[in-house]
């Protein structure tokens, strides 16, 4: 039973194919946030999954640093409309800077995936924050 193309409810999907297919954003999912591919990064271990993909802790091949990849499929987003979230959640994590909120540091697209290579935090972001505080007193 498949769903016919034009058929009523079909209009949030053709939308996120609309804003693919759109040049403003082929240029923007072009753009990386340094230059990077998939294969610059051993993929490790899961460390969670999402609604639409799944987040690895990520090694760079050549520096040795440590990423939370974030792996997104493409399908995916199209499917439930989310590209434009995608979209905001790039360019925030990319500009803003700030204790709380991790940073990206490498983001691509590739064949089905987009790639969001994030600030890795073992045990967590507030983890490390509470360390650093610990620290911080104990030393003054």
């Amino acid at each position: 039973m498949g769903v016919e193309e034009g058929k009523e409810g079909d209009s949030s999907r053709d939308s996120s194919l609309d804003i693919v297919r759109s040049a403003s954003f082929m240029e923007w999912s072009a753009v990386s946030s340094k230059d990077a591919d998939i294969n610059d990064f051993e993929l490790l271990t899961e460390i969670g999954k999402g609604s639409f993909g799944v987040v690895m802790h990520a090694s760079h091949t050549v520096t040795g640093d440590q990423y939370a990849m974030k792996i997104l499929s493409k399908n995916s987003l199209i499917e439930r409309n989310a590209i434009r979230y995608l979209k905001s959640e790039w360019r925030v994590l990319e500009l803003v800077t700030h204790p709380f909120i991790v940073h990206l540091q490498y983001g691509f697209n590739e064949g089905p995936n987009y790639y969001l290579a994030l600030e890795f935090c073992p045990g967590g972001l507030t983890a490390n924050l509470s360390l650093d505080l610990i620290l911080n007193s104990d030393s003054s």
